[in-house]
């Protein structure tokens, strides 16, 4: 009989000496607590170890399980990084009129296609033989590429061990070169990160949005095309598409985080401060030649010179530096141009207004005392070992 409200027995029923109610054992506050904790660490745990499984071009620089065998390549490269890393232009090269690369899993992998790039030299011939798991060795085909075309092999999700990519010169008896190599397979991710993103940005600046993925063989592939962006504010950013890449531009001012999802894997947002253009540096000083124009900066760099010919309502962009002078070789004798300066990021967005104009006039052709004695050809030698991250290309921009 259960009691009635208040706690009462019904008269009239004997009276029940109470026992005292005990706490199941999963109900005490002990209990409660070790279970909550263990909870919470079983939750972290899946957590830690959660995967997804994507196709992507494999990170052939990263991959610690695989192997190349040189083939009939000119030397012994120390490592696969060097060839993939894009270091080197001439990629990959063959002492006569063919090129064999050999790259061999460790652990048999399932590769949805192969594409290969030739350097320059003519039409070439790219064959592709797969070796499978079980030792079965087929050829996935043959392509005749020219110049600066893309031969791509669709092996729809075999599992293979090696692959055996041949190309041939056609056309001369010069070597061969390979320029490019990628391989796309499944691949298992743990971990995303959004790369790249700058601290600071101006008002309807952009930066391009690049996420790398972590699998389980060392590699980091990029897997932009297939990640989803998670923006604070909503709508603070737009995607737009330029040179074949998706880049994010700012639409509001303040602080606006992103951060990267792939299914049930979270990247670590980052954040972003949209800020008001700066004000302008100081106008540029020109002194002019008969087809050159040498322009000295104040401010801080880098910077983006634009020029404007006379007669002509809106400027051009004549070039960018990363110091305090700047030369124009684009200009004609005896024409009047007007330059103007304004500050820029390493992705070319305005930090500031632009300077007011500087007005010059190129000597005129046969000034006395001036010879004009053309270009001058000039030999520079990089050693990417001996820069720092962003000097290499800082300095070839800058040429």
């Amino acid at each position: 009989m259960r009691p009635a409200a208040g706690g009462s027995v019904p008269s009239g029923a004997p009276a029940t000496p109470r026992r005292p109610r005990r706490t199941p054992p999963d109900r005490r506050p002990g209990a409660t607590r070790r279970l909550a904790v263990a909870a919470w660490l079983l939750l972290g745990a899946s957590s830690l170890h959660a995967q997804e499984t994507v196709f992507a071009d494999i990170d052939l620089a990263g991959w610690h399980r695989l192997g190349l065998a040189t083939g009939s390549l000119d030397g012994a490269p120390a490592a696969l990084g060097t060839l993939f890393d894009g270091n080197l232009g001439s990629g990959l090269r063959g002492p006569g009129q063919t090129l064999e690369l050999v790259l061999e899993f460790e652990e048999a992998q399932v590769v949805r296609s192969v594409r290969a790039t030739p350097g320059p030299g003519g039409t070439h011939a790219v064959r592709l033989v797969v070796v499978e798991t079980d030792g079965g060795r087929f050829a996935a085909g043959e392509y005749v590429v020219a110049e600066g075309r893309q031969a791509t092999f669709r092996l729809l999700d075999v599992g293979c061990r090696r692959l055996v990519l041949e190309v041939d010169r056609l056309e001369s008896d010069a070597g061969v070169t390979l320029s490019e190599v990628a391989v796309s397979g499944r691949q298992s991710i743990d971990a995303i990160a959004l790369e790249d993103v700058p601290a600071a940005l101006p008002e309807g600046g952009s930066f391009p949005v690049r996420v790398l993925g972590r699998d389980a063989f060392g590699g980091r592939p990029d897997i932009t095309s297939l990640v989803q962006l998670a923006v604070t504010p909503a709508r603070a950013l737009a995607l737009v598409r330029r040179d074949e890449r998706d880049h994010a531009v700012t639409r509001v001012g303040g602080t606006i985080t992103i951060a990267p999802h792939l299914g049930s894997l979270r990247g670590e947002p980052r954040a972003c401060v949209v800020q008001p253009l700066r004000p302008p540096p100081p106008p540029p000083e020109a002194r002019p030649g008969m087809d050159v124009v040498e322009l000295e900066l104040q401010g801080t760099p880098p910077f983006q010179v634009l020029r404007r010919a006379a007669g002509v309502i809106d400027a051009v962009v004549a070039g960018r530096t990363e110091g305090r002078s700047f030369v124009d070789d684009g200009v004609v004798a005896g024409q009047a141009y007007q330059y103007s300066v304004r500050g820029v990021d390493r992705f070319d967005n305005p930090l500031t207004d632009l300077s007011t104009e500087t007005r010059v006039r190129t000597l005129p052709a046969g000034s006395p005392g001036m010879v004009a004695v053309g270009r001058v050809p000039l030999l520079v030698a990089l050693f990417p070992d001996s820069f720092g991250p962003g000097e290499r290309s800082a300095i070839v921009q800058s040429l």
